[in-house]
């Protein structure tokens, strides 16, 4: 297989072997040698910095033998026939979302073409294995609809993805899957494909339930046969697939109803075009009162309407629109520091 830069062309063995890379200049290119290199070396683990989207950032270790595991199962469910032969790296490969798609890549011997990452990717190929984020996505639509024409598999992860970008890629021939997953179970450990269901379908032997908060938890090699508590709360279907509703951990109790500001944020994304983000402030008669924030340099228009599809107390009391949100390293909305700068 061959890894394609910007400037050169690269085999895994003149990887291996330390040839002198002379037309590798930008951080995102050393990243992924060091992945390959890492990956060939004889520790048996591997170092992974998580996104602090729900906590602090810290250092993970994984085992290299869950990372071949995770990479198997994943390529195995979407493509059972072995019909992809090259990837796209647009994302940055210092998170585990990169880096699993370069191992990824080295696990089924498929050319991986490694491009800087950027909110609009330029992807000329067919027939790929492509990781994107909920912003590329939002972006590519608005600036090259025709991408999503071809037949390229995507892999989207980092965020949620509005629905409202759900319905469009369902009508389009690219084959989109949402992932599910974190830093420790090396990326994802379900996936959801767009076109055909609303639930997520756990990959190899993960096993799943719930506890007395409805959130899930998770079992298998990619846990370390370790139950794995979440925060997340889930519908569970059957044995091995799942819904996604929300956080625990962001729910607003306002007037003793319980809000899940992504399930919000997911009517309301369908009208507003801008970023927005969901959050609440303390309220003397409701408890918390919910607040809507909106990304934009000045406040605009749109359909008010779309309130009405909301239970009473999920609508919005009040609407704030704020020059810019914080976001995370991986480009995940920061819901606890955009939060705090703005609703001091």
């Amino acid at each position: 297989m061959n890894i394609v830069f910007k400037n050169e062309k690269l085999t895994i063995d003149e990887i291996r072997t330390g040839k002198s890379f002379k037309n590798i200049y930008e951080d995102h290119e050393s990243q992924v040698i060091n992945i390959v290199k890492k990956w060939y070396s004889d520790e048996d683990y591997m170092e992974f910095v998580t996104s602090g989207s729900t906590g602090v950032s810290k250092v993970i270790r994984l085992s290299k033998s869950k990372m071949q595991y995770s990479a198997e199962v994943t390529m195995q469910h979407i493509d059972p026939m072995k019909q992809i032969t090259r990837a796209v790296l647009c994302i940055s490969p210092a998170f585990i979302g990169g880096a699993m798609l370069v191992i990824r890549s080295l696990v089924r011997g498929i050319d991986l073409i490694v491009q800087k990452p950027n909110a609009i990717p330029s992807i000329q190929v067919r027939g790929a294995l492509i990781s994107m984020v909920p912003l590329q996505i939002m972006r590519t639509i608005e600036a090259n609809e025709s991408f999503f024409d071809h037949e390229n598999t995507l892999l989207i992860g980092g965020a949620p993805l509005s629905e409202k970008h759900v319905q469009y890629l369902k009508h389009k021939k690219v084959k989109p899957y949402i992932t599910y997953g974190m830093t420790e179970t090396a990326s994802h450990v379900a996936l959801r494909n767009i076109s055909s269901s609303e639930a997520y379908q756990a990959l190899g032997d993960t096993e799943i339930d719930t506890d007395v908060r409805d959130c899930l938890k998770l079992r298998g090699t990619l846990t370390d046969h370790e139950w794995m508590q979440t925060n997340d709360i889930v519908e569970i279907n059957d044995k091995q697939s799942f819904k996604w509703i929300g956080r625990a951990d962001f729910v607003i109790n306002s007037g003793g109803y319980k809000v899940n500001p992504e399930a919000v944020e997911g009517v309301l994304q369908e009208e507003i075009k801008k970023p927005i983000l969901i959050t609440s402030e303390v309220d003397e008669i409701l408890g918390q009162k919910v607040i809507l924030l909106i990304e934009s340099d000045k406040p605009f228009d749109f359909n008010h309407s779309i309130f009405n599809q909301l239970h009473t107390y999920s609508k919005p009391k009040k609407i704030e629109f704020v020059a810019s949100f914080v976001y995370t390293s991986t480009g995940k909305i920061d819901r606890i520091k955009t939060a705090k700068k703005y609703l001091q």
